[in-house]
């Protein structure tokens, strides 16, 4: 051990000083033990290393540091609902009502009846209710504010602000979730276990034939091919990611990329998110906040932007409302919350346009 000999100064100074303290009240005896007592402990301390911060042989004064920044909590990303029709604007009551054409007119080959028989247009009202997402209100005391290194102010309302953000968009994808049979796949790769802990058995994988028969089922219903629109949840990505041919320069898109979108397979411009709906083994899909259950399927939804609706709030920020108390007499501190009003829609009622894939259990 090496001794320091600016710590055995300084232990010689402090053994001094106590024994001067000490001597007048309990006598000289108790004074030169105790001096002598502390002479030695602090002897026996390690010498401090030359390029420590402090000399003192008895105590660390550790010094704790709080950083100005903070680690955020992280949101999915929720861009995808920009691919859709926007009913936002002047949207101030709660059932967003669009008409869809009724039967197409008729075609005769050289007709030889005159007249021709007149008949009327039937449009169908379809319509959409809008949802009310609020969050619970946070409580942040002064004494929070004026002794956080950081902006635990900002922080909360930036919470707030994205949580609205990230369900709207959870119930924009499930409104947007067809429900008609023939607007429903089911994977057809090779099997493998569950991605999901709460799924019970095996799924068959996404297979490159599921992006073509899903783009033939659009194709069959006179779906335009530009701004075709694929969500894909993180764990079906991983499917995509081990098929050769999906990876390849030949299917994936050289040219510059849309917001959101990492790639293009098959005419469908491919985006991702880590959650998407699951689809019930009946066929039903599942709105995000329901609780999963063992035999529930993740899926990947195809649509283009012509066929499904959206209505976010009236303003540039989202429509989102903040709320505050400030300086409540009885929280001793400010109370925030935020509301945001949003719907959405397959446009037709057939549900033209819209298609998911679902992952199919193994039997």
């Amino acid at each position: 051990m090496k001794l320091n000999l600016k710590n055995l100064a300084y232990n010689v100074l402090m053994a001094f000083l106590l024994a001067v303290v000490v001597t007048p009240i309990f006598g000289v005896n108790a004074g030169i033990a105790v001096g002598s007592g502390l002479f030695a402990v602090g002897c026996l301390l390690p010498a401090q290393p030359a390029n420590a911060q402090t000399g003192l042989a008895f105590m660390a004064i550790q010094k704790e540091i709080w950083l100005t920044d903070m680690s955020e909590n992280v949101f999915p990303d929720s861009s995808f609902i920009n691919k859709a029709i926007d009913d936002s604007e002047g949207l101030t009551g709660r059932i967003v009502h669009a008409a869809e054409a009724g039967g197409t007119p008729s075609v005769q080959k050289n007709r030889s009846v005159f007249p021709a028989q007149a008949t009327r247009r039937t449009d169908v009202d379809t319509q959409y209710t809008i949802d009310e997402y609020t969050t619970d209100p946070s409580h942040v005391t002064i004494t929070e504010q004026i002794e956080a290194s950081y902006q635990k102010r900002v922080s909360i309302m930036f919470n707030h602000y994205n949580q609205l953000k990230t369900s709207v968009a959870g119930g924009m994808l499930f409104n947007w979730a067809p429900t008609a049979a023939a607007n429903i796949l089911y994977t057809s790769g090779a099997a493998r276990d569950p991605f999901l802990g709460t799924q019970v058995g095996q799924r068959l994988k996404v297979a490159k034939e599921d992006f073509a028969n899903a783009a033939r089922i659009l194709d069959r219903q006179d779906v335009p091919r530009e701004g075709r629109v694929a969500l894909v949840p993180a764990d079906l990505a991983m499917d995509l990611m081990l098929i050769p041919e999906f990876v390849s320069a030949n299917i994936f898109g050289q040219g510059a990329l849309k917001e959101g979108v990492l790639g293009r397979v098959f005419g469908f411009d491919i985006m991702t998110r880590s959650t998407g709906v699951l689809y019930t083994s009946a066929g039903a899909p599942k709105d995000l906040a329901a609780a999963p259950a063992a035999s529930d399927g993740q899926s990947i939804i195809f649509w283009h932007p012509m066929y499904v609706r959206k209505a976010v709030g009236t303003r540039t920020n989202g429509g989102i409302d903040i709320f505050e108390d400030n300086a409540s007499p009885t929280y001793y501190g400010d109370v925030m919350s935020a509301l945001v009003r949003a719907g959405g829609r397959i446009v037709r009622s057939d549900q033209r346009g819209v298609v998911a894939l679902v992952e199919k259990r193994v039997a």
